[in-house]
């Protein structure tokens, strides 16, 4: 509503006759009063004032005008051209409005309205000047100004417009558009008919249209296709009417180009047909839907997953019928968003039900179909997820394994993307550098921990891994409370399909390696010293500089003690305060250290307490702390290293002093040493005569390999004087590849390295020695590198014993190989006839023979087994002595193995009369780990032992447990008898080779005596002894104690059945019998013939094959 003030402000007043602004505001009486109606508008078309004729002339009282729009005092079917002409652009000119309005009469008035732009009170208004005209003039005008208008929307208008003369059909005029598309010329389509221009393609189609016209004399969206100039299609919708144009009838033609969307929609069809036969071709799941998710089209794969037929679309199966009932309303609720376009989330997850009603997970892609860019259709992919899920389920059951696996490492653990972005930390993590995961995650590992100078070198590291390289290096890192850690790393990018997905990280704490490491190399450094330095005072100073790389050495000082005359020296004394020459040997605490033999790392309050107790004495200005340490030489203290801080109490540790002491056990052998070497260095002259006199040779070099002295055993060892000898590089007495060798040997003699060596020397006669050299390099007072000296040994004879031993021990590993071919084989040979042997009597004795031939019969047996048994020794004997016996690590039924051996004692047991007992204490374990052939191998010998020797009384077979941990369990099993016993004079004989008790023993009980001894060498080989409690006459009792690893294993399947076998399955079975030996061939036929079975016998494997070409058989 216009807020116009001056028109507020006259609606306000009551009485508005005399209110009439046209008379009374100065300004608008400067406007010529003419005959024509005036009106003052506001810029927002609403009526301010009118001058008198305006009033007069329309009716209405000037509060009728006054605030009403302007538009509203005209008839409504003008009111959208009045509209239209007020809003028209300022910027160009207005063109006057031809407008009716009803008078205050009745009559209705003609006039010609234009518009002015008028400033008055300071703000922008319009005046209308509305001239009367005639009604003739009107129409006239009007006519005109509507064909004008005609003509200009004509020729303007995007659509192809043509005007034919409706009798004979002969363009009159078109549009550029209708030339531009059709790509004619004015005067090419001027005066001709479409039939001569053959521009409808379809003939039909355009008598179809003209029948239209005559009959409706208009047609609206007729679709047709035209051709243009060049003969291409162009598709439009043509519209046409009558129209009277200069008084005589014509038809207006109106053609919108819809050839874009005709193409489309082609395109569309031919795309939706290559739909459907791809979706036919793909083994996913397709379909397209209304959008209430009516089915219109399904491919076969689809219908074969979900067991829906074609039947079931066609009677409007809808895509909700797939989904689980539990999960229908959220799959509507999120199909609804996308239909209406609020989400972009097109993939559904949800469970699809079967025709038969069984059911498997799914993703849905969902897309929409347009048409006329409104949703018109879905269009989806189901894709069954099954394998996805399970592997989904899988990757999460091995990332859950993972992060518990991450978790407990022992080591600090960091998982990374590409950029470095730290996305998991373990707790290892978490102590090594003190950051928590909230603190850590989404950090980048460089800058959190290896800011300043160590960044450069992480982030170098971090691109070499990022290439895909692993990387290993030891560094330091910054902790989050800003001190340094040693730690080793490794980094290892992770490649998923072939691609870097992402680097996980181990860091390793090795402070204390490093610390470790530290000392050992000052302690090399302090060694390589005693042998580098000049003097004691040398010594020192390198001893305070490898010190002050663990701690601080600015108060320091070593003090030796002379025990034979009590008294302390100051060798080496630095110090911030005081000045110290010697110490008194009385309480200080140099004193109270070398008198207790203790270190000591002593504050403010201990030393108190010392000198309160009597105990020391202070010397010198008080520190904060005292550390120091005995200086130990064969094991007497020959001084003291002591370091001391006059500002902080914590300068040192219990790290520290456990350092110091350490490297104070080695100051004070170097220090010893260092003496030594001075002594050796006065004496040197002394021992001169000693090396001429030496059987060893003796050689002294420079540099370049000249010999400076030789002794007199050198050079008769090579055939030389030593003066025909001295003066000879070391080239002349050796070839040149072990020239070269020397000269690599001068040069860690240069270095102040000593070494050993062996090397071929060439005598005079051109013979060559083998020798042992060792060379030590001898230094001037400068300790510059002067020459070397070296001890040389005649090695040759020693060289030659060893080839003859070598060859020797050859010899005998050869031999010991023929002796164990010739048992393998020897045993093979001989226990084929015993299997034989065995198998015969077995056989015989199952035939019911005479009791005089079953006497004979079980004599052959029993000897025959007995000889079996003395062949499996010998071999066994032998594989011991050959070191190829190895063991078996496996889970196994202990209780079951000795109560398995007591069974197959019990009938023997039985024959003799004597009692059997297997006793196994409550704790002995069920199942263990080890080797239960060869426990079984040891146990059945000694428990054959004690049935041999035993004739009444009884055997027993006893296992307890003999101590355990965490993951073993020793266990001590013995075997006792009541048997003979054994004297006291053949114990220590019996588990020899092929040794018994007594001679007696072997004739009344046969055996080879080899039982034993193998039983030593198994246990031994296990890390156990068997020992023997015996007393002639009233039994004996073997033991021996085996360690288990314990087993994680309740119980072991029952195997008893196993080697059962039902015979009269094998009735009438076909089996073909394969065996070269004919005698075993024999005793096998015998065996299955017995068996009910059908047996084709073959003696080699040709004839085996032949058989098989030939018949089936079972076996």
């Amino acid at each position: 509503m216009d807020n116009s003030p001056e028109i507020n402000k006259r609606k306000k007043g009551a009485n508005h006759k005399n209110m009439n602004l046209w008379q009374e505001d100065p300004q608008l009486k400067t406007i010529p009063n003419y005959h024509d109606l005036l009106f003052l508008l506001t810029a927002e078309g609403r009526i301010v004032t009118a001058n008198p004729r305006a009033v007069s002339r329309t009716g209405r009282s000037h509060t009728d005008l006054q605030g009403e729009p302007f538009y509203r005092i005209f008839s409504d079917y003008q009111h959208n051209d009045i509209k239209k002409w007020l809003e028209h652009p300022s910027r160009e000119p207005v063109p006057a409005l031809y407008l009716k309005l009803k008078g205050a009469t009745g009559e209705t008035l003609y006039l010609h309205c234009s518009q002015t732009k008028w400033t008055w009170q300071k703000k922008p208004h319009r005046l209308i000047r509305a001239v009367e005209v005639t009604e003739g003039l009107f129409q006239d005008t009007e006519k005109s100004l509507a064909e004008e208008m005609f003509f200009k929307a004509f020729h303007s208008n995007p659509a192809l417009m043509a005007i034919s003369n409706f009798e004979n059909s002969q363009y009159i005029d078109v549009n550029e558009s209708f030339l531009n598309n059709l790509g004619y010329s004015r005067d090419e389509i001027i005066g001709h008919t479409s039939s001569e221009l053959q521009l409808f393609i379809d003939l039909v189609q355009s008598d179809k249209f003209l029948k239209k016209l005559r009959k409706l004399s208009k047609v609206r969206d007729f679709e047709v296709t035209v051709k243009t100039k060049s003969g291409e299609p162009r598709y439009g919708l043509f519209s046409a009417e009558t129209i009277m144009l200069g008084g005589q009838p014509c038809l207006l033609t109106i053609i919108n180009d819809i050839t874009e969307r005709k193409l489309a929609e082609e395109e569309l069809e031919m795309s939706e047909q290559r739909f459907r036969e791809l979706a036919e071709m793909l083994p996913l799941m397709l379909f397209e839907a209304r959008l209430d998710g009516t089915i219109t089209f399904t491919n076969q794969y689809a219908f074969k997953t979900t067991r829906y037929t074609p039947g079931d679309v066609e009677k409007g199966m809808s895509f909700f019928d797939l989904i689980s009932k539990k999960e229908l309303p959220d799959i509507r609720k999120k199909l609804h968003r996308i239909i209406r376009r609020d989400s972009d989330e097109n993939l559904l997850e949800c469970t699809v039900i079967r025709k038969d009603g069984t059911e498997f997970p799914a993703q849905i892609f969902i897309s929409l179909i347009f048409h006329e860019n409104k949703p018109a259709g879905l269009r989806g992919v189901l894709i069954d997820i099954t394998e996805r899920k399970k592997t989904q389920e899988e990757l999460e059951t091995e990332k859950a394994y993972l992060t518990e696996l991450i978790e407990s490492a022992p080591e600090a653990i960091v998982l990374l993307n590409n950029e470095s972005t730290i996305l998991q930390i373990n707790s290892e993590f978490e102590k090594l550098f003190g950051y928590t995961r909230e603190e850590a995650i989404g950090k980048n590992l460089d800058r959190l921990v290896a800011p300043g100078k160590y960044l450069k070198q992480a982030e170098k590291v971090t691109r070499a891994i990022a290439g895909g390289k692993q990387m290993e290096l030891e560094s330091k890192r910054v902790r989050k409370d800003g001190s340094l850690v040693d730690v080793s790393i490794l980094g290892t990018p992770i490649i998923v399909n072939n691609a870097q997905v992402g680097v996980y990280g181990i860091y390793r704490d090795i402070t204390e390696r490093k610390k470790a490491e530290t000392v050992q190399r000052m302690v090399n450094t302090i060694s390589k010293a005693v042998i580098t330095t000049k003097d004691l005072e040398e010594l020192f100073g390198v001893i305070k500089k490898e010190l002050n790389k663990l701690m601080d050495t600015t108060n320091f000082f070593i003090a030796l003690y002379d025990k034979e005359n009590n008294s302390i020296s100051l060798p080496f004394f630095r110090d911030e305060k005081d000045k110290f020459n010697n110490i008194p040997t009385g309480k200080t605490i140099t004193s109270y250290v070398i008198r207790t033999r203790k270190s000591m790392l002593l504050k403010t309050a201990d030393m108190k307490k010392l000198e309160e107790e009597g105990e020391i004495e202070l010397v010198g200005t008080n520190c904060k702390v005292w550390m120091g340490a005995p200086l130990r030489s064969k094991k007497e203290v020959i001084g003291i290293i002591s370091l001391q801080n006059y500002q902080d109490a914590d300068a040192y540790s219990r790290e520290d002093l456990d350092i110091l002491e350490f490297i104070a056990d080695q100051i004070g052998i170097a220090i010893e040493w260092k003496k030594a070497e001075t002594e050796l260095h006065n004496s040197l002259e002394k021992y001169r005569a000693v090396a001429e006199t030496t059987i060893a040779g003796i050689g002294i070099t420079d540099a370049n390999e000249n010999l400076n002295y030789v002794n007199a055993a050198f050079a008769e060892m090579l055939g030389y004087d030593p003066a025909e000898l001295t003066g000879k590089n070391l080239s002349a007495i050796t070839t040149p590849e072990k020239y070269q060798y020397f000269r690599e040997q001068t040069l860690k003699r240069m270095s102040g390295l000593e070494s050993q060596y062996e090397i071929t020397l060439i005598r005079k006669d051109g013979t060559p020695v083998e020798t042992l050299v060792h060379a030590s390099p001898l230094f001037d007072e400068n300790n510059d590198f002067r020459e070397t000296l070296a001890v040389i040994i005649d090695i040759s004879r020693l060289k030659e014993t060893q080839e003859e031993l070598i060859r020797a021990k050859e010899i005998a590993e050869e031999a010991a190989r023929a002796k164990q071919q010739f048992l393998s084989t020897m045993s093979h040979e001989i226990r084929t006839p015993m299997n034989a042997v065995i198998g015969m009597a077995h056989l015989l004795l199952q035939e019911n023979p005479r009791p005089d031939q079953m006497e004979n019969l079980h004599s052959l047996k029993f000897s025959a087994e007995n000889l079996l048994v003395l062949i499996n020794d010998v071999l066994d004997f032998s594989k011991i002595e050959a070191g190829k016996i190895a063991f078996e690590e496996a889970d196994f039924d202990l209780h079951s193995l000795l109560e398995g051996l007591r069974q197959s004692f019990v009938f023997k047991a039985a024959d003799k009369n004597i009692q059997l007992e297997c006793r196994i204490e409550s704790d002995v374990p069920k199942i263990v780990i080890g080797d239960p052939v060869r426990l079984n191998q040891v146990l059945t010998n000694l428990m054959s032992n004690a049935m041999k020797f035993t004739e009444q009384g009884k055997v027993s077979l006893t296992a307890r447990v003999a101590g355990s941990d965490e993951k073993t369990t020793r266990i001590e099993f013995s075997v006792s008898d009541t048997g003979i016993g054994i004297s006291p004079d053949h114990i220590g004989k019996i588990f020899d080779s092929f040794v018994q008790a007594s001679p007696d023993t072997t004739r009344k009980y046969g055996g080879t005596g080899l039982g034993l001894a193998i039983c030593k060498q198994l246990l031994r080989l296990k890390n156990s002894n068997i020992q023997v409690e015996s007393e002639p006459g009233k039994g004996s009792r073997f033991y021996f104690t085996l360690a288990f690893r314990n087993s994680c294993l309740k119980h072991i399947s029952d195997t008893d059945d196993i080697g059962k076998i039902n015979y009269e399955k094998l009735k009438g079975k076909k089996v073909l019998l394969v065996e070269d030996n004919e005698i075993n061939r024999l005793v096998a036929y015998k065996f299955l013939r017995k068996w009910g079975m059908e047996i084709t016998e073959a003696g080699n494997g040709k004839e085996a094959l032949e058989h098989l070409q030939k018949n089936t058989f079972d076996l």
